[in-house]
């Protein structure tokens, strides 16, 4: 989920607000009917060359392509890391002492306050959905999908999808996110967003109650990546459900050994999931009061602290 080191001019921003107080731009319009549809299809960006395209949006396509879509895909990251419902689904931490790059809403605040002034808008125009971002980054709206597919519009990225499949899964669709994640499993793609599409399955797998293929995808991502945080502690927590005494071990060894008591992470996993619980997101299973009976007592204070949720 690394941003991109991108900066917008100030030109770029005023040629972005010129295009999109143009009563009859199509480049600069999210396509809400059809939101999803884009995801889940591999198209060819919206070419400089579309008939539709007035000059000025030819121009932006030109030569603004990347940094547009790249700032849709930071509005995305703002909504989902910070979000107060989806913070319960997402950890922020990729490793032990680093959280996921991404803008700070101050930042994203900052990035937008210089577009030019004033004139007539779109209510749909991108500009307007960025501004909406900055000036209030966790409303629900613009939502993170059709940010993402406007992003993928401009500038069809596997990063963008992911964000898409995240959203789906936190808000009723979990069945939706799995096939657009999968989709992205099926074709060749960087080890990076290979260990973010099958973390975020492994999350809509428990969200359906699939625990077992849950479980089979966090530890595939533990596997590849040693460092990673809320991974082993998804591993840890489905493990718990499913009875797996040793793998429980595992993972409650790797946690206890590499995070402190009270990392932030650790707080927001058990605090994550105490909400979840107490709104009927889930619940122990049998096999977890027996496991916890015979295991509890090789935890650490880590392993110990995630153990809670299921008091």
């Amino acid at each position: 989920m690394a941003a991109e080191a991108i900066l917008l001019d100030p030109e770029f921003e005023g040629l972005l607000r010129e295009a999109a107080a143009q009563p009859g731009s199509c480049l600069l319009k999210v396509p809400r009917p059809k939101t999803l549809k884009g995801l889940f299809e591999r198209d060819e960006p919206i070419s400089e060359h579309a008939a539709e395209l007035s000059n000025l949006e030819r121009h932006l396509v030109q030569v603004y392509r990347c940094e547009i879509a790249w700032l849709l895909r930071q509005a995305c990251l703002i909504k989902l890391m910070e979000g107060a419902r989806s913070r319960l689904w997402v950890c922020r931490y990729k490793t032990v002492e680093q959280e996921y790059e991404r803008l700070s809403i101050p930042e994203l605040r900052e990035r937008v306050a210089n577009v030019g002034q004033e004139g007539p808008q779109s209510p749909d125009s991108t500009i307007d959905l960025l501004e909406m971002c900055a000036t209030d980054p966790l409303e629900e709206s613009p939502t993170v999908a059709e940010l993402a597919s406007l992003s993928c519009r401009l500038e069809p990225t596997d990063d963008a999808r992911i964000f898409a499949a995240m959203y789906m899964a936190q808000n009723g669709a979990p069945r939706a996110s799995m096939r657009l994640l999968m989709e992205i499993l099926r074709r060749p793609t960087t080890e990076r967003l290979e260990l973010s599409a099958r973390s975020n399955l492994g999350s809509a797998y428990g969200i359906i109650g699939d625990l077992p293929s849950a479980h089979r995808c966090y530890s595939w991502v533990c596997a590849k990546d040693q460092a990673c945080v809320g991974q082993w502690m998804s591993r840890l927590y489905f493990g718990i459900q499913l009875g797996l005494d040793q793998d429980v071990l595992e993972s409650a060894r790797t946690l206890d050994r590499s995070l402190r008591h009270g990392h932030p992470a650790v707080e927001e996993f058990v605090r994550a999931h105490i909400c979840l619980r107490g709104e009927s997101r889930w619940q122990p299973t049998r096999e977890s009061y027996h496991t916890l009976k015979r295991v509890a007592s090789h935890f650490g204070l880590v392993a110990g602290r995630i153990a809670d949720v299921f008091a």
